[in-house]
């Protein structure tokens, strides 16, 4: 498998995630994605969340925890490749879309895209527009 390969794989497997639970709650919070750091070993896509105590979390302070989370899980080399889900609001409003569904997709080899589903609640639940990736520098895999 590649570096894309691998990113391929977190993005097919959670933009769905994310669109879901959108349908059902209107919002989700960040969430993330794995993959592990030996290829041959459990390849299923391994998923999470930061769980606080404090009630008035907001989304920024959870997406602050599950980088420095994996921030960890790359140091100490237990994954290959990450992805980081939010729900981020559109600064230029891209064709008549205020808001993205946002995945930061990080691989060790040091391949880092940003992907961008914009979208916009419509009568009969959320209509999307054209994704949109974009080349970034690494937030979780250092060099």
């Amino acid at each position: 498998m590649t570096d894309r390969d691998d990113l391929d794989d977190l993005l097919n497997s959670l933009i769905g995630i994310a669109q879901d639970q959108q349908a059902k709650r209107g919002e989700f919070l960040p969430f993330f994605g794995t993959l592990p750091a030996e290829i041959g070993a459990d390849e299923q896509v391994q998923l999470g969340m930061y769980h606080s105590e404090e009630e008035s979390i907001t989304a920024l302070e959870s997406r602050e925890q599950i980088v420095l989370g994996l921030r960890g899980q790359a140091k100490d080399g237990s994954i290959r490749a990450c992805a980081l889900v939010t729900d981020v609001n559109l600064k230029d409003g891209t064709a008549g879309y205020a808001e993205a569904i946002h995945i930061l997709l990080e691989h060790s080899s040091g391949r880092v895209v940003n992907f961008y589903l914009p979208y916009r609640k419509i009568e009969s639940g959320y209509e999307y527009g054209d994704a949109k990736f974009e080349a970034s520098p690494p937030e979780v895999f250092s060099r």
